[in-house]
C-alpha cells in the first residue's frame, strides 16, 4: 500500500531471505524493516510514487531479518494502482557480494596505490595514444617536474632519451 508502507503481499523469496512467514510480513510495515535514519527517505518515495511510474532513485539501505542481523539492500520502488488504492512493489535485492567484491576491490587498488607510490623505480601509464594517464612520484623525479605536468603530456613529447629508460 503507497499510502501507509503496509505490505500486502510478500513472495517466497523475501520470506525465505528474510527469515519471516508470510503471514508475518503481510500487514507490517515495509519501514519496519528498515533503519530508523533510512525510514524518512523511504516514506518520502512513497509519497512520490504515482501510479505507472517508478522512483528512479535507489535506496540502499539494509533490511533486518527475523534473526536480527542486517544485510546490504538496494530497494526500488514501482507504483500502480487497484481501484482506489495507489500501490507499491517495492523491490529489495540482497547486494552482499556486490558489496563485498567493492570492498575488495577498493582493499586491492589501495594495495596498488601503495606499492606504485613507493617505489623506487619511475612507474608510468599511458594509454594505446600514448597519453599519461598516472605516474608515481618516482616518475616525476625522473623527469624533475610535478605529476600533473607528465599527465598533461604525452610519451613522445617527453623525449625519452636511453638514459631514462635503462
Amino acid at each position: 500500500d503507497a499510502e501507509s508502507g503496509g505490505i500486502l503481499d510478500a513472495n517466497a523469496s523475501a520470506c525465505v531471505r528474510l527469515g519471516f512467514g508470510r503471514e508475518h510480513l503481510v500487514g507490517s510495515l515495509f519501514a519496519d524493516l528498515l533503519p530508523a535514519p533510512d525510514r524518512p527517505r523511504f516514506a518520502d518515495q512513497l509519497r512520490r510514487c504515482q501510479p505507472g511510474s517508478r522512483v528512479d532513485d535507489l535506496l540502499v539501505s539494509s533490511l533486518a531479518g527475523a534473526d536480527g542481523r542486517t544485510f546490504p539492500a538496494e530497494i526500488a520502488i514501482a507504483c500502480g494502482e487497484a481501484g482506489e488504492r495507489r500501490t507499491a512493489i517495492v523491490a529489495a535485492r540482497d547486494i552482499s557480494r556486490r558489496m563485498a567484491a567493492e570492498d575488495a576491490l577498493r582493499q586491492s587498488e589501495e594495495r596498488y596505490r601503495l606499492l606504485v607510490e613507493q617505489m623506487a623505480d619511475g612507474i608510468f601509464l599511458a594509454d594505446r595514444q600514448g597519453r599519461f594517464l598516472d605516474v608515481n612520484p618516482a616518475g616525476c623525479a625522473m623527469f624533475g617536474c610535478f605529476r600533473e605536468e607528465l599527465l598533461q603530456l604525452d610519451r613522445k613529447s617527453t623525449r625519452l632519451n636511453s638514459s631514462h629508460t635503462d
